[in-house]
């Protein structure tokens, strides 16, 4: 029996390419960890660093704004939408990293060739680890899953197990 492809437009075609591009988005995001991570940093020592920002921040009472310059820093670095956000990414990435190092540290071996030190084919991972492509394929989808899952996005990506038609007699 063939399977046939569902049509472009189709409920089950618009899954599947939200699947393809969230795997891409995730894939982008763990390429860019290290970047990501700099310009987190370099966002929180630039308000560390600047002038004060009382005239930014309304004081709780109404009276006016904030004199602490100490607290307005602190209150924009705990508010900053672009700092938020990029928190939450790296968490994501960090928690990921965690949970596949205490359930199989060799898996990270090839997060680290994949994504973080570019050059070497898929086909050159594999050999280096010594896993079959199968394998390779397998724990890379996994692991971008699993920062997915950590993301709070639900793509539909975790499969059911395939189970045994019981045959009908």
């Amino acid at each position: 029996m063939v399977k046939k492809k569902p049509n472009r437009g189709s409920p089950a075609w618009l899954h599947k390419e939200l699947q393809r591009q969230t795997f891409r988005l995730i894939e982008s995001e763990l390429r860019m960890y290290h970047q990501t991570k700099a310009q987190l940093e370099r966002l929180r020592e630039d308000i560390i660093q600047s002038a004060d920002y009382s005239n930014d921040i309304p004081r709780v009472d109404g009276g006016g704004s904030s004199s602490d310059p100490t607290a307005n820093k602190t209150v924009k670095l705990m508010t900053s939408a672009e700092i938020l956000e990029l928190t939450r990414r790296i968490g994501a990435i960090e928690s990921a990293i965690e949970e596949t190092r205490a359930r199989d540290p060799h898996r990270l071996e090839l997060i680290r060739l994949k994504y973080w030190e570019p050059g070497l084919s898929d086909t050159a991972i594999w050999m280096r680890l010594n896993v079959d492509r199968d394998t390779f394929y397998r724990w890379r989808r996994e692991f971008v899953w699993l920062v997915a899952e950590k993301l709070g996005w639900d793509a539909g990506q975790r499969r059911e197990p395939k189970r045994k038609r019981a045959s009908s007699c």
